[in-house]
């Protein structure tokens, strides 16, 4: 369980930068990339026993960005799957790397945000250079860099890892379910900041692999 970090301001970041900090909570309070009202058929990893453990534990992901008292449980059952699934623990610690930018949100001091960041994308650079052609792994490091304040120096990162989705998702996509697919379509075509001919290459691949987008559930279906 991750507890909450105690800092003083660093020399690396300039003070005028302590009002900004604010807008970290931008992209952590909207993260516009979870689909948490999707319902979609399941293909076939989802019906291994041992993926749907990770499923499960993404779900208490969702949930945690809106609900704080859901962060635990979400890091929990995580680290349950790192003990458990070797084949999915790259996966579960790049989970947890972003639970801590969930962390950054519900911090009260700008400084403490910062350390959570900084902890957010220790986690995700490790579990990115271990795992660098894993979908779900590149595409929490893209959207983490893409939502970040500039002077965090990510956005150059960002851009490489939505290229590299656009690489790997032929060849890999069907390891991973609908769910995480349609969220990494949108956030490629509608939310990244590639060129208009990398966007359209997207589009293309997406009718190509057969992922239409999903239409978000009704409330009270």
């Amino acid at each position: 369980m991750s507890t909450e970090p105690t800092a003083t301001p660093s020399a690396s970041v300039p003070r005028r930068w302590g009002r900004s900090v604010g807008s970290i909570l931008i992209w952590i309070l909207v993260l516009p990339w979870v689909s948490t009202s999707v319902r979609a058929q399941s293909p076939e990893p989802d019906r291994n026993p041992v993926y749907q453990e990770l499923l499960v534990a993404r779900q208490t992901f969702y949930d945690a960005v809106e609900e704080k008292d859901k962060i635990g449980l979400a890091e929990d059952r995580f680290e349950g799957i790192i003990e458990a699934r070797p084949s999915l623990a790259v996966r579960a610690t790049a989970y947890l790397g972003s639970l801590k930018g969930l962390r950054a949100k519900h911090s009260v001091m700008p400084w403490s945000q910062i350390v959570w960041v900084r902890r957010c994308l220790s986690q995700l650079d490790a579990a990115l250079k271990q795992a660098p052609d894993d979908l779900e792994v590149v595409f929490l490091h893209a959207v983490i860099c893409h939502n970040l304040p500039f002077f965090f120096g990510r956005r150059d990162d960002s851009v490489a890892d939505f290229r590299g989705l656009i690489e790997l998702l032929p060849e890999h996509h069907t390891d991973y379910d609908l769910r995480i697919l349609n969220d990494i379509f949108n956030n490629i075509i509608e939310r990244s900041r590639l060129s208009e001919e990398e966007i359209a290459r997207a589009r293309q691949l997406r009718v190509d692999l057969g992922y239409p987008k999903l239409k978000p559930e009704r409330h009270g279906d």
